[in-house]
């Protein structure tokens, strides 16, 4: 079980399979936005340039009310700054262990 917060949206995610390294599923168990039958993908692979990775993320759900536009525009900022995050980190240098 995985907990994420964005904005003011808190959600808990249930990884379904893990194919090290390349493929992972998931589902939102509780939380987040009102939606059903969610089913997320994450997808990686080696990128263009050597020591890249390219990652695709995508997930499927049902809206109620004619939501989907809007679960759909807060679905990718969610995958736009939890991914733009990642890239943070991974750029962070490197601390140097005391030894």
């Amino acid at each position: 079980m995985n907990r994420t917060h964005f904005v003011y949206l808190y959600g808990t995610q249930q990884v379904l399979t893990f194919e090290e390294p390349s493929r992972m599923t998931y589902t939102v168990v509780k939380g987040g936005l009102p939606m059903s039958n969610h089913l997320g993908e994450v997808l990686m692979a080696e990128g263009e340039e050597e020591g890249t990775t390219l990652v695709t993320w995508r997930c499927r759900f049902t809206s109620p009310w004619g939501l989907g536009w809007l679960n759909r525009m807060i679905v990718e900022s969610f995958f736009t700054s939890t991914l733009h995050k990642l890239v943070k980190e991974v750029e962070k240098p490197k601390e140097k262990s005391e030894e």
